[in-house]
């Protein structure tokens, strides 16, 4: 992911005021933020966005499959009504 690509993102997420980001590829999060992340709701914020890395729901990264990190972005999703 380029430079441009992170603004161009940013600048979407800026225009349209999502409560929330959620990247479902730790790769892609990585990328984004450019470098090493873990899963889970992230420091940054992109405005007011809460930006989460979620595992991947693919068949391929069955491997990596961790619903408890889905079950808290689905709990803070809730809680934001």
């Amino acid at each position: 992911m380029t430079a441009a690509d992170r603004a161009r993102l940013s600048d979407a997420i800026a225009t349209f005021r999502p409560q929330f980001l959620a990247f479902t590829s730790k790769t892609a999060g990585q990328k984004f933020f450019d470098g090493k992340r873990d899963y889970g709701e992230q420091l940054e914020l992109i405005g007011d966005t809460r930006v989460w890395i979620l595992p991947s729901t693919s068949g391929a990264a069955n491997g990596s499959w961790r619903p408890e990190v889905w079950h808290r972005f689905a709990d803070a999703v809730r809680a934001a009504g």
